[in-house]
Parts: structure tokens; C-alpha cells; sequence
């Protein structure tokens, strides 16, 4: 009896290999053109995150969400899976996060904490075998147990799942300050949003978690408060 073809979350890389009639120069090139997302699997990794902003000043800067264990499975940036494809061994330094965002390996002190990653580590999500083979137009030599339609998008950087909606809080940010000025002070802005989170009935953040969000931003707005509240 024929074992039936069964779905996984994640396939290794050989598996794609055999079942698209690729060999991994092939796959490398797919990946450092940011056509195919290749991934591994986390295993209790600490990690920092955060968001990417700019300061009052305009120079680049980081506000840190804090460390936590990562489990599970994880993008690469293509220049990093190109590295690991070709030389079968590669030191990685960040992940992919969502955008504005940064996810990196460190230490229990917050300090850079690059992680050896083997080419035989390396994994595709099974979406994104299920992408990749409809936009290539391959048919693979397994099959889902059952087929779904799919819509052909180009790959796109895919981390960790965001906690709190922050793309719909920097909207609602900017239009608070643009329609009502700015309050009185940071935490009185926190609690703003605080209050907007809630009333559309998302995941509510912590007031310091906002302030770090907030703080570069605050900068710039800081002056004008201050008048007001003169």
C-alpha cells in the first residue's frame, strides 16, 4: 500500500530539491533575488527586537521592544541564505521581521549574538512552497491532500507575528497630532492611544512600551507641549 502524501508545515531543503528538479545553486539564486523565502527552525533562541526609527536629527535610530525566547520557525534575509547555500555554513545576524522592525540573536545581556546556521538547517514554509510552485509553474511530485486555490504573490519579508497593530497606531498617531495638536505630555499621549486600542477592540500595549515607540517622535512635538501647557 502507497503511504498518502501528507501536508507539513515545513519541508527541508532536499525535499523541494527532489520535488521541483532543482539543485541548490538553484535554489541560492532564487533566494538572493528575493523570489523564494527560505527559513530554519528556532529552537529557544533569545533574540532582541524593536523598531527602526530616526532621530529628532534625522540619523537612524533603535527603540528596543526587549529580549524573548524564540521558538519556531524563522526567515532568513536572501544575502544570508545565499551565504549558507553556498558555503554550507554561515554566521547569522538578524532575521526577518516585519517592516520598520528588526529581530536579532544576542545575549542574555542584550549584546549581538550571531548563531552558526548548517545548510542542512535550512527549511521552506509550506505556503511558501505552495507560492513558489504556482508562480514557477512546477507541479511537484507530491501533492496536498487537498488543493486550494492560490493567489501568485511576490515573496514578501515574513518574521514573528506583530503583538499590537502598530502600522494602524502610527496612522492613528499621526492623525491625532496632525487634527489635535499635541497633548499636554508623552503620557498623556500613551494614554490616548491607550484609550484608541481599546475602543477598536485590539490588543492593548503597555504604557512602556508605547513611550519607546514614541520617544523619537515625542522629541519633535516636546517643544510645542511645552508652550501649551505654558
Amino acid at each position: 500500500m502507497v503511504a498518502r502524501a501528507h501536508r507539513k508545515p515545513f519541508y527541508r531543503l532536499e525535499e523541494v530539491c527532489e520535488g521541483w528538479g532543482m539543485s541548490i545553486w538553484d535554489v541560492a539564486a532564487y533566494a538572493i533575488e528575493k523570489e523564494l523565502v527560505v527559513s530554519i527552525v528556532a529552537a529557544g533562541v533569545l533574540v532582541r527586537g524593536g523598531i527602526l526609527d530616526q532621530s529628532a536629527d534625522g540619523a537612524p535610530c533603535r527603540i528596543s521592544n526587549g529580549e524573548r525566547l524564540l521558538s519556531g520557525l524563522v526567515d532568513l534575509h536572501g544575502d544570508d541564505a545565499w551565504m549558507i547555500l553556498q558555503r554550507g555554513l554561515h554566521r547569522v545576524h538578524r532575521f526577518v521581521a516585519d517592516p520598520g522592525e528588526y529581530l536579532e540573536p544576542c545575549t542574555s545581556a542584550g549584546e549581538p549574538d550571531p548563531i552558526e546556521v548548517l545548510v542542512q538547517e535550512l527549511v521552506v514554509r509550506h505556503p511558501e512552497r505552495v507560492r513558489f510552485e504556482a508562480a514557477q509553474e512546477l507541479s511537484p511530485k507530491t501533492e496536498d491532500t487537498a488543493p486550494s486555490p492560490v493567489l501568485i504573490l511576490p515573496p514578501r519579508p515574513r518574521g514573528a507575528q506583530a503583538t499590537h497593530d502598530w502600522e494602524a497606531c502610527w496612522v492613528e498617531t499621526c492623525r491625532t497630532l496632525y487634527f489635535d495638536g499635541a497633548p499636554e505630555s508623552l503620557s498623556a499621549l500613551v494614554r490616548r492611544l491607550q484609550d484608541w486600542f481599546a475602543a477598536e477592540g485590539k490588543k492593548v500595549p503597555d504604557e512602556s512600551t508605547l513611550k519607546k515607540k514614541l520617544k523619537a517622535l515625542w522629541r519633535v512635538f516636546a517643544p510645542e507641549a511645552e508652550r501649551k501647557s505654558a
